[in-house]
């Protein structure tokens, strides 16, 4: 388990940065965007991050699309977030529902 500052859970947690946040499962970033297995293999540690982040959050996280980074979209999309808004709309969030 991890330590956190913070005294309890919060109901929605949002997170706007998601690439500065995210676990890269010791591949370089650049090498992710071109190399489809990496991506596949760093979700173990993705999947870690949204495990503490997910301990935090009592309802729903909330991410940014990251101007449709297609590392963080895979990731998230892989993770079981949904997008919502569309393509057409510049700012879109993607949402991961912790209960239901």
């Amino acid at each position: 388990t991890v330590d956190y500052v913070f005294p309890g859970t919060f109901d929605y947690v949002i997170i706007s940065d998601v690439l500065i946040y995210i676990a890269w499962g010791g591949w370089p970033p650049l090498l992710l965007r071109w190399c489809a297995p990496c991506r596949h293999m760093a979700l173990g540690e993705q999947r870690r991050w949204l495990d503490r982040v997910k301990a935090l959050t009592r309802r729903e996280i909330v991410f940014s699309s990251h101007q449709n980074n297609p590392i963080a979209i895979e990731m998230l999309t892989a993770l079981g977030a949904k997008m919502i808004g569309n393509e057409k709309t510049t700012l879109w969030d993607l949402v991961y529902t912790i209960n239901g």
